[in-house]
Parts: C-alpha cells; sequence; structure tokens
C-alpha cells in the first residue's frame, strides 16, 4: 500500500537567516504549470502570522507523512544550517582566489591546480562532497522505499490474481459437476417418458412375459405367483400355499430388514399383523399358536431366507411372550371395568 505524503519540511528566509518549518501539503501553492511538489523547488506558501495569514516563498526538503517529517526535520534543517554556514565562512577566507582559479578548480581539470588552492579549497570541496553524499543518500533511501512498496502492492495484486484463479477454477469444476448432474437426470427423465408411454407398455407386459419364460429363472417365476391379481397381498412363501401378507406389511418388513432390526422386533411385528385378533392370544399358549397357525411358521421361514438370523428358540420366544403380553392386557382392561 503506497504511504500517503501529507506533509512538507520547508525552508524560508526572513531577515537574511534561513528558517525551517513541518506544513502541511495542502499549504503549498502551485502553478498551473505544476502537477506535483518537487524537492528542492520553490513554491509560494501560507505562512500563519500574528495577525492571521500572510504568503510567503519557500523550498520544499522533504515530503511525507507527518512523523516522518518530525523525525527528519532535526536531521534536514541541522545539516542544511551546517553546510551553508561553513561554505560562507570558506568562501570568505578565500576570497582573495581569483573567479578563474575557483572555475578550475569545481571543474577538476587537473591536479595540480587541486594542490595549489591548498587546505581551504579542499575544505570546501569536503564540505560539498558531504552534502552531495547526504542528498544521494536521502535520494537512494527515498528510491529504495518507493520500490519496497512498489514490490509490495505487485506481490499483493500477484497474490489476489492467484486466489481470483483458483475461485474460477473452483467454480468451474462445481458447474461442471452440476451440468453432468443436469445431463443425468435428463436422460432420467426421458427414460421415464418412454417408459410411461401407452404405445411402449402395451407392448413391454406381452414381451416380459416372453422373457420371463424363455430366460427366467424358477426363482424370477416363483416372486410372480407371489403377487395376487389385487397385487395388494403378497405369498408370504412358496411352501405355504393360500397364505398371503398385505404389501404394505411387506414393505415395512424389508425395510425393517433393510435397517438391521432385532430379528425378534421384526418377527413380533409380523405375528401381530398376521393375527391381529388379541382374543386368540389370549387364549392359547405359544405352542397352541405354532401348531394353529401356519401364518406364523410362513412368515419365519420369509425372514430366514432373508438371512434374519431368526433362531426357533428366538422364535419360540417371541410366541409365549405374545400371549403373556395379550393376557395381561386383557386382565388390566377387566379390572378396569370392574372398578
Amino acid at each position: 500500500m503506497r504511504i500517503e505524503k501529507t506533509h512538507a519540511i520547508i525552508q524560508w528566509d526572513q531577515q537574511k537567516k534561513k528558517y525551517y518549518d513541518i506544513i502541511k501539503i495542502d499549504d503549498i501553492f502551485l502553478d498551473e504549470n505544476d502537477d506535483d511538489i518537487l524537492i528542492e523547488n520553490s513554491y509560494e506558501f501560507r505562512q500563519k502570522k500574528n495577525k492571521g495569514y500572510g504568503v510567503s516563498t519557500c523550498i520544499v526538503k522533504y515530503l511525507g507523512t507527518k512523523n516522518n517529517c518530525e523525525k527528519n526535520f532535526s536531521r534536514i534543517s541541522s545539516y542544511t544550517q551546517f553546510s551553508r554556514d561553513k561554505i560562507s565562512k570558506n568562501k570568505t577566507s578565500c576570497s582573495s582566489i581569483s573567479v578563474e582559479n575557483i572555475r578550475n578548480n569545481l571543474n577538476l581539470e587537473s591536479s595540480s591546480k587541486k594542490l595549489a588552492m591548498g587546505n581551504n579549497k579542499r575544505k570546501i570541496m569536503t564540505i560539498e562532497s558531504d552534502s552531495d553524499k547526504e542528498n544521494s543518500n536521502f535520494l537512494v533511501r527515498e528510491q529504495d522505499k518507493e520500490s519496497e512498496l512498489n514490490q509490495c502492492l505487485k506481490d499483493d495484486m500477484e497474490r489476489k490474481l492467484k486466489d481470483r484463479d483458483d475461485l474460477i477454477k473452483c467454480l468451474n469444476e462445481k458447474l461442471e459437476t452440476k451440468n453432468r448432474e443436469n445431463k443425468d437426470l435428463n436422460e432420467q427423465l426421458e427414460t421415464y417418458k418412454q417408459l410411461t408411454d401407452p404405445s411402449l407398455l402395451q407392448r413391454i407386459v406381452p414381451l416380459s412375459i416372453q422373457v420371463l419364460k424363455y430366460v427366467g429363472t424358477d426363482k424370477d417365476r416363483d416372486e410372480v405367483k407371489k403377487l395376487r391379481s389385487s397385487n395388494k397381498e403378497i405369498l408370504i412363501n412358496e411352501d405355504y400355499e393360500g397364505i398371503y401378507m398385505h404389501k404394505n406389511l411387506y414393505n415395512s418388513t424389508l425395510v425393517m430388514i433393510e435397517e438391521k432390526s432385532n430379528p425378534t422386533k421384526i418377527f413380533r411385528n409380523m405375528a401381530k399383523a398376521l393375527i391381529p385378533d388379541e382374543s386368540i392370544w389370549t387364549q392359547k399358549t405359544g405352542s397352541e399358536m405354532d401348531e394353529s397357525y401356519f401364518a406364523l411358521k410362513a412368515a419365519k421361514e420369509f425372514l430366514v431366507e432373508r438371512k434374519v438370523n431368526l433362531t426357533d428358540s428366538l422364535y419360540r420366544l417371541v410366541l409365549r411372550g405374545i400371549c403373556s403380553e395379550s393376557k395381561s392386557e386383557m386382565e388390566k382392561s377387566q379390572k378396569k371395568k370392574a372398578k
């Protein structure tokens, strides 16, 4: 993120003295041709005075935040003042040197002329060299800061672009998945439409009979035999002809088997549904129910065929339990009526 420059260190002359201050950039006036404020350029600025504000001319020495200006103020003001005082003294002491000699010395035309200038010349050059170094170092530091900020902005932009690309890739993958799902659903819908077509149904039923007749197994044919004409009752077991259970009981039993419910719970549910009359259970024992009602044995075989672990002992235990519970319920009901 680029650091916003809000303040400046300025230098202005007053009564032949140099003064320094920190002001807001908004208080510096730009000409029509100026696009931005530049260091070491002269500008007019609004200066607070005893009776309001005035306009003076200044030289901008530093630009940055208020905090940065305060940190660099002491160094910039003391350094500039020191440099100018030294140069002024040295120039006074060297007043006897000709302008041509100074120009020749400053341009460094020959090493012999530098030696002729003596100690004063070397002092001036040292001060000016130190000043140039300081200004150069300052510019290098500013450039380094600028480069660092630019690199941070570049890295941040590259990270955001990578995040964007990753998001686009993820969304495209989700879109492809949804498109495949929609394609599958459309194919299923088309298949369903074809299967529910009346003209197809008229042809498929005779075809199914022929397939069952010549290709189907004995088990397939037995499954068809279990269906009665009403299609609401199903043969419990092929060894017990004429003993059916309602289709709802058939479906609920298959669900319990699928959920791996307790074998005694599944058989109890079938037994109570096949013989719903409570009075029958109250009048007999478990053994008598087993001998009298083949539907119970058919239900047991139905479960065993479907891998339900209903042993003979569990089978008899359930029958005794239902009979006992039914008798208890009848006794409770009779006591309530007697009261």
